[in-house]
């Protein structure tokens, strides 16, 4: 229950009838068949404690279960649908729906036959009675309470979702004529005399403006046969009488808080008994009270809207529930200056306070799993728990590797494994670089080399350089780009990463045992460490022997063709080998140079020596 801010006298049409002058009721709708476009429909902003509600209606339907007329509107509190707030359907033995709950009338309406019908109820005890032809036929207890919120009633059809979803099979056809509804519940004696009498307006509900309302299918046709023959002239004084739609506006106002003589102490709370002066007597309620006998305990200030179950505090506060205002996903819990949501069963509140979860089932990402289900993502071994996704880091086993072996983990594992001791190619911060074969010689620190290249498969290569004493080594691998510096630093891309750093599957960037260097490793196998003292260690997947290519070698065991140049061929010298994947920048004269050499030979022998002179490039 939240406090409501401003504390000015708030006046609500939501309270009050229109002034403007009340149409004709002499007319009757027809609803000529059974079909989802016959209807009259209007909607309803006001909260309802009491009520009643009076019509004519004449139907031979015998086929469908013709719904005369429905209510129903959306509870704030829970966000759900009260589809049958008050509904009246099935001629062939009307039932009667009163807050979902239905009741057999045990009334046969399909006879041809003009009869009158009313329906009473009242939150205070939640007695509702139903009225058929003046008699009551049965009575009951519901919703005691509660209140009938802002919604829409529906003549001729039945509300699978507000205000719509019409069946055909719950179509109504015949004739309704008189149709009103008052926010107070008459008594038997009312009743009956309501039963009676045509022109009358209600002051929630009038049958004049259903008549605005109604659907191009519906028929308007002249006044009822019950109404033929009504009174002209009426007396103001009478209880029933007064409603009439001839009266100004400030009669009928009264009407609806007429009670009987003061004598009688009609009311409720203490509240006193006031007589008109005009033969009537009503209730004066106090700020604390409202209804027609103040039998209502409301809120103080009319900034509170509407009469509330207890009293609102001085501060005046305001049921955030049955206004609307909040944001549960299922059910709204008023509490004195706030409110809090709850689960119906079989869901739970997730950690926003306000959404319910399924507890039967649970979603991660795409997937969905039923409560107690189990599986994998990633690293993790995940369970679902009553709608909550428990995930936590698979446990590896202890292993020990043999001799020959190494413990390795590929970006695509959970756990390392052994594997055979991979070939490896080391570059020491002297700038001396031993192949996968072990063949040793020194590297010029001015250039960049291509250090190792997958020359069968084309899937990774990676080139070394030097800043100043900083080795830098750069890897690519299926489009993207890492580079590793001996100072610690990591960048993909274009941008520096902070370890440890995945990259879906692809590779994975960490800092190894030791904390001196960084590793890289690929989803091939490929690992490369470069160490804080411009150390740099390359070790082979499984199945690349024989298959590689650059300053490291082919690893195909024989050190004697290490020495293998870019061009497939064996270098006479260690200077010619270094310079044959020495990453040297071109210079554009040299190809002008070039071309300008070749301009006066014919083209094919100036094409083919122009393509060789780019092979020694």
């Amino acid at each position: 229950m939240k406090k409501i801010e401003n504390k000015e006298n708030i006046t609500s049409s939501q309270f009050f009838v229109s002034l403007c002058p009340v149409r004709s009721s002499q007319f009757s709708l027809n609803f000529p068949n059974a079909s989802v476009l016959n209807f009259a429909k209007i909607s309803l902003n006001r909260f309802l404690r009491a009520l009643t509600l009076s019509f004519l209606m004449k139907t031979i339907q015998s086929k469908e279960r013709g719904t005369v007329v429905s209510y129903a509107f959306i509870d704030p509190r829970t966000t759900t649908l009260q589809d049958n707030a008050l509904t009246i359907s099935d001629p062939n033995n009307l039932l009667l729906y009163v807050f979902g709950e239905s009741f057999d009338t045990k009334t046969v309406a399909n006879d041809g036959q003009w009869h009158s019908c009313a329906v009473t109820w009242d939150s205070t005890d939640g007695e509702w009675v139903f009225y058929w032809d003046q008699q009551e036929k049965i009575r009951g207890n519901r919703a005691a309470g509660e209140h009938l919120l802002p919604g829409v009633l529906v003549v001729g059809q039945d509300q699978d979702d507000l205000g719509s979803a019409f069946s055909g099979i719950e179509a109504y056809s015949g004739h309704v004529a008189e149709m009103n509804l008052w926010d107070y519940a008459m008594s038997a004696a009312e009743v009956q005399r309501l039963s009676k009498e045509c022109g009358l307006v209600g002051n929630v509900i009038s049958w004049p403006e259903l008549h605005q309302h109604a659907s191009k299918g519906v028929v308007s046709e002249g006044i009822a046969e019950p109404c033929a023959g009504s009174a002209v002239s009426r007396d103001q004084q009478d209880d029933v009488l007064c409603h009439d739609a001839s009266n100004s506006f400030e009669t009928r106002a009264r009407c609806s808080k007429r009670v009987s003589a003061c004598s009688t102490s009609p009311c409720q709370n203490g509240q006193a008994c006031v007589d008109n002066g005009d033969g009537s007597s009503q209730c004066q309620c106090g700020d604390s009270y409202e209804g027609r006998y103040c039998q209502y305990v409301c809120a103080k200030n009319p900034a509170c809207e509407i009469c509330l179950s207890s009293l609102c505090d001085v501060d005046d506060y305001v049921d955030e529930c049955l206004t609307g205002r909040h944001n549960c996903s299922h059910i709204c819990v008023n509490e004195h200056g706030s409110y809090k949501c709850s689960c119906p069963q079989g869901m739970f509140l997730s950690d926003d306070g306000v959404t319910c979860l399924d507890t039967s089932y649970c979603t991660d990402g795409p997937s969905t799993y039923l409560d107690g289900e189990s599986w994998q993502r990633d690293c993790e071994l995940c369970s679902c728990k009553r709608g909550v996704v428990d995930c936590s880091p698979i446990v590896c086993p202890s292993v020990t590797c043999q001799s020959g072996e190494v413990l390795s983990k590929k970006p695509a594992q959970c756990c390392p494994s052994c594997v055979d001791e991979p070939p490896k190619c080391t570059l020491l911060r002297n700038k001396t670089l031993t192949t996968f074969d072990g063949l040793s010689f020194t590297l010029s620190p001015q250039n960049e080399y291509t250090m190792f290249e997958d020359c069968y498969y084309g899937n990774f290569y990676g080139y070394v350089s030097y800043d100043k004493r900083k080795a830098i080594v750069r890897v690519y691998i299926h489009c993207l780009t890492a580079t590793l510096y001996s100072n610690g630093r990591a960048v993909v891309g274009d941008r520096d990463v902070q370890l440890p750093h995945r990259e879906d599957g692809i590779l994975s960037l960490d800092v190894p045992e030791g904390g001196d260097a960084v590793q890289l490793r690929t989803h091939h196998g490929l690992v490369v460490t470069v160490h804080s003292n411009a150390t740099v260690v390359t070790s082979l997947p499984d199945g690349l022997a024989g298959k590689t290519c650059g300053l490291c070698g082919n690893a195909n065991g024989r050190a004697r063709d290490d020495l293998t140049t870019r061009h497939h061929i064996s270098a006479k010298t260690t200077d010619e080998f270094l310079v044959s994947w020495s990453l040297r920048p071109r210079k554009p004269k040299d190809k002008k140079h070039v071309a300008a050499l070749c301009s006066k030979l014919p083209h094919p022998v100036a094409k083919n020596a122009i393509g060789k002179c780019k092979m020694i490039w």
